[in-house]
């Protein structure tokens, strides 16, 4: 077994020891019943994570994407938040194409918690290292018809503040103004909100 997969192992022995059966269904229904959960709360859950850091941030990256994608694969949500959590310790390790990483885990198990996660971090990381073929990811993305991919155009550069690419936000704006989806108009108001408070 690879370390990959031994961290997994690892990490999930410690999930089912923490487990809270008593919160499983207010987490659950919080989310619509779209996925099944340990009933783990978010400061459990990163004292789990600070136990591995040490051994995850050795990993190869290679290794670290196929950590992530092991626990995208699972069925309990708080796999996908650990996830998540991992690639922030890596935000100068993407390779040029890793963009195909990153819009498989937008596309897989989608919903508002972590598309927005990965739009605004792991994706904004890819953005910052190779803006010119980030471009040519969002209008892939825009063009794609996928809500998820479409919201990831508008919330990616969440956290730019004054260094938001206008052009790319207009554009973003612009094809996806139209959209009658709910996680569409609700990502425009979000980003313009945010925008608002550095452009006065």
């Amino acid at each position: 077994m690879d370390k990959a997969n031994q961290i997994l192992d690892s990490v999930e022995r410690d999930f089912i020891q923490i487990k809270d059966d008593f919160k499983v269904d207010a987490m659950k229904k919080y989310m619509r019943g779209m996925f099944d959960y340990f009933g783990i709360t978010a400061p459990n859950r990163k004292k789990v994570l600070k136990k591995y850091k040490n051994e995850i941030r050795e990993l190869e990256w290679d290794q670290v994407k196929i950590l992530v994608l092991e626990m995208w694969d699972k069925p309990q949500r708080e796999f996908q938040q650990f996830g998540q959590d991992v690639l922030d310790w890596f935000p100068k390790s993407y390779k040029e194409d890793d963009w195909k990483f990153l819009e498989e885990l937008i596309t897989k198990k989608s919903w508002w918690d972590t598309v927005d996660f990965l739009s605004s971090h792991q994706y904004r990381d890819y953005s910052l290292l190779y803006e010119s073929n980030s471009h040519k990811i969002i209008d892939r993305w825009l063009d794609s018809g996928n809500i998820w991919l479409q919201r990831s155009c508008l919330l990616y550069q969440l956290f730019y503040r004054e260094n938001t690419n206008i052009e790319i936000l207009e554009k973003s704006i612009g094809k996806l103004k139209e959209s009658d989806e709910f996680f569409i108009q609700k990502a425009i108001g979000w980003i313009l909100r945010e925008y608002s408070k550095t452009n006065n």
